[in-house]
């Protein structure tokens, strides 16, 4: 009785910080420019796809105090290739925040390079853990769809 008691104490003093996060639909991914994208003669896009919990600031930033943030970095060293990096809302649950499931992320995302004319040279991605399989139902979806937008 004394464990219960304890516990119910415990979650009335945690339950205002733990309590799921009120939102009701995650919004749209967006594309951030970090480097050389106004460039019309790059020769292909790199898009950072960070993971579950992450941002496209902080998942690719170092973690000591000089701030090194590598698609800043190989923008400086590729010139001719645009940067960007993906932001997306991927709480790890419903308590910490809001998410959608992969294979709606995945055709926004898809929107989103469309609208932003990404694939009319070469891509590469780059995803950390939950990224890469955004990025890979990304692929299949835009495969197996057979819209010539997403080809």
């Amino acid at each position: 009785a004394l464990l219960l008691l304890v516990t119910i104490n415990v979650l009335s003093i945690l339950w205002p910080r733990i309590r799921p996060q009120s939102h009701s639909i995650a919004s749209p991914p967006t594309l951030v420019s970090i480097a050389n994208t106004e460039n019309k003669d790059r020769r292909a896009d790199v898009i950072f796809v960070h993971g579950l919990g992450g941002d496209g600031r902080h998942t690719w930033e170092s973690l000591d105090d000089s701030k090194f943030y590598w698609p800043q970095a190989l923008g400086e060293d590729l010139t001719d290739v645009g940067i960007w990096t993906v932001n997306y809302e991927s709480a790890a649950s419903h308590w910490l925040g809001y998410t959608m499931p992969i294979e709606s992320r995945a055709m926004h995302l898809l929107q989103v390079l469309k609208d932003h004319d990404i694939g009319e040279r070469r891509i590469v991605f780059i995803g950390h853990s939950l990224g890469g399989i955004v990025v890979k139902q990304m692929i299949q979806d835009a495969s197996d769809l057979g819209i010539a937008d997403y080809s």
